[in-house]
């Protein structure tokens, strides 16, 4: 799943292009790219990075701790007294480019929880329990994925995109057991990508809104929302790139009458560290956290780091 201001991402990408490019070409990634290791935005950017191969696999595990809830007037609470939750997440994307700035593509995620004294509350929020820790997951919902490069110019290139979920993953049940949203989901969007000299800026945006019934019992249950990624990264040496990035949704959770009941939104600031063992592959280290004071609204807080290896296969 996709999780800065809409000022601050226009003002980035206007002075992107009032600055000197070097003589670049997207498609053919002689820079090599900042997004190749990026979960979040391969969906659109992938278009544009094939590197001349046939396919591009990614394997990714996180962690993720909660550190923040809300209450029923959206007050931000800290987590139960005694309380954790601690999700870990595998994940295996694999990307196949058929034609020359066209990819598809499928996200197939494993989910494992640890709680202790929490469960989920309406809405995703945490409320406290009694009973021990308790462990428990599974198979998450499947992602299917297309982009399509819609034209370069020069260092900025622009891709469309979709993605639809596929619920495979348990929607209902104990808190530990849950994996999945319990419905379908559609999503459509753009992302832009400019590099120039040892940087690279990318701006992916989309909305995404349910295509099936949302369980009643479901507390994830989300309805039209809007997504945003915004990353930057540096080149530093052949091997070494820095990044950092925001991202989150604005939307609302929906009731179980299917009536938009409280709004929602949850950014996300993450810094990253991407190692290329060659050309075509590498490791990237991030950590994603979400600060006080950046808009949140009637969401969980958590920190999360993430390990995501790349390969591009011919």
């Amino acid at each position: 799943m996709l999780p800065f201001a809409a000022l601050t991402a226009s003002t980035l990408l206007v002075m992107s292009l009032a600055l000197p490019a070097a003589a670049t070409c997207l498609s053919c990634s002689s820079g090599g790219s900042g997004t190749s290791a990026d979960l979040g935005a391969a969906g659109g950017a992938a278009s544009f990075f094939s590197m001349g191969t046939r396919w591009l696999v990614q394997q990714g595990v996180s962690l993720r701790a909660a550190t923040g809830s809300f209450d029923e007037f959206g007050a931000v609470t800290a987590p139960p007294e005694g309380g954790s939750l601690l999700t870990a997440q595998g994940l295996l994307a694999v990307h196949h480019f058929p034609a020359p700035g066209l990819s598809l593509g499928l996200q197939a995620p494993v989910v494992g929880h640890r709680v202790e004294g929490a469960t989920w509350g309406m809405f995703g929020s945490l409320a406290a329990a009694e009973g021990p820790a308790r462990l428990g997951g599974g198979v998450g919902d499947l992602v299917l994925q297309a982009s399509q490069a819609l034209g370069e110019w020069g260092p900025l290139g622009v891709a469309a995109w979709g993605s639809t979920s596929v619920p495979l993953g348990t929607a209902v049940g104990e808190a530990e057991r849950l994996t999945g949203l319990g419905y379908w989901t559609g999503a459509l969007g753009l992302v832009a990508v400019v590099q120039w000299d040892d940087w690279e800026a990318s701006l992916n945006a989309g909305h995404q809104r349910p295509l099936s019934q949302p369980p009643p019992e479901n507390p994830f249950a989300l309805g039209p929302t809007g997504l945003y990624q915004l990353h930057l990264s540096r080149r530093l040496s052949d091997a070494w790139r820095l990044g950092v990035g925001a991202n989150g949704y604005v939307g609302g959770w929906v009731a179980p009458s299917g009536a938009t009941a409280l709004p929602s939104a949850k950014p996300k600031l993450v810094v990253s560290a991407q190692w290329a063992a060659s050309p075509f592959a590498g490791v990237r280290l991030a950590l994603g956290g979400d600060p006080e004071g950046l808009g949140a609204r009637n969401a969980m807080r958590d920190v999360t780091v993430y390990v995501i290896g790349y390969r591009y296969v011919r």
